[in-house]
């Protein structure tokens, strides 16, 4: 057996069964990322994020997992222990931008539960909120009229 084919089978192997744990957990992930997130948007950016995640790291451990070292005159391997690095940095950086985005992207603003049958009266509210608005916009058009004459 060529001295690549043990690695390519565990590769293969591996993408298979992390590929299956992806398609089983997707849709449930991306309905708890939506209700959790708040926006459809951030939950299909966590949604391809954690799909990016799965699948890369599985894949690099299993790379770094293969002895190194080895005098080997297979270039799939010699191409493979170089590429592993690369991917290590994949890795690092997603976790990177990961960290960033859940830190420094939160939403601003709370979110406010509002029993079914408080929404009529929540709606009358917001109505008049917005009556007081207007009017104060109306009031103070004329003296920055004035102001600026």
């Amino acid at each position: 057996m060529p001295s690549e084919q043990p690695l390519l089978i565990a590769l293969g192997i591996t993408f298979g069964l992390t590929a299956l744990f992806v398609l089983l957990l997707r849709r449930p992930m991306r309905g708890f990322l939506t209700e959790s997130s708040g926006s459809e948007n951030r939950a299909a950016f966590w949604t391809n994020y954690a799909t990016c995640l799965v699948l890369l790291a599985p894949m690099i451990t299993v790379l770094v997992g293969r002895p190194s070292g080895v005098n080997v005159d297979s270039l799939l391997l010699h191409v493979l222990d170089h590429a592993k690095w690369g991917l290590l940095g994949l890795l690092g950086s997603l976790l990177a931008v990961g960290f960033f985005a859940a830190v420094f992207a939160r939403r601003r603003g709370a979110t406010v539960f509002v029993h079914p049958e408080q929404m009529d009266d929540l709606q009358r509210l917001m109505s008049k909120v917005e009556e007081i608005r207007a009017r104060n916009i109306l009031r103070r058009a004329p003296e920055r009229e004035q102001k600026g004459a």
